[in-house]
């Protein structure tokens, strides 16, 4: 995301520069800008509108990942179909989570994965041994660092599940979150 929006700036910096290369007068705060005359021994158009083709590229690659970042988790998310997975044994494997209910399933030794693109669920399934929870999701971590890290100063710590202000959503039908 960081990298993304250095890419941004640094192509809006690079259109900003080459318009009055190019000969096309910009304002900025209702002032003209003076053109600069480019001589053929300095540099020549032809690089300059190299130049812009690259920074227009550049952003237009850019806005698109924010928006297919963004709209890819929540569409994903919404529109997903889980896959019920029925009295299976996991035993000394890594179990992938995201997208799947396990209905009446045993654990046992198993390190489970949660990508954080869909939801999952269990249904009456038993834990046994072992078991340890993994995720790549960026998000996910800093909210287990953030739980780990209150945790370790001594204060016990509640799952809250919020809608998209922070209010806390309480209607126990709902457990432990809504979908």
């Amino acid at each position: 995301m960081l990298l993304d929006l250095i890419v941004a700036l640094g192509a809006i910096a690079a259109i900003i520069s080459a318009l009055p290369a190019l000969g096309i007068d910009i304002r900025i705060f209702g002032r003209k800008k003076h053109v600069i005359a480019l001589s053929s021994a300095t540099t020549s158009k032809w690089r300059w509108w190299l130049v812009m083709a690259v920074a227009c590229l550049s952003l237009s690659g850019t806005s698109y990942n924010w928006y297919r970042a963004r709209r890819l988790d929540v569409e994903s998310w919404q529109s997903h179909t889980q896959e019920t997975i029925y009295a299976k044994s996991y035993r000394n494997e890594i179990v992938e989570l995201d997208g799947k209910i396990f209905d009446h399933c045993h654990f046992e030794n198993v390190k489970l994965h949660f990508h954080g693109r869909a939801p999952f669920g269990f249904n009456q399934s038993d834990f046994g041994g072992e078991v340890w929870l993994g995720t790549d999701n960026i998000a996910i971590r800093n909210y287990i660092s953030v739980n780990a890290a209150i945790e370790k100063l001594g204060v016990k710590t509640h799952l809250v599940c919020t809608d998209s202000h922070g209010n806390p959503i309480s209607d126990p039908s709902l457990a432990p979150c809504p979908q």
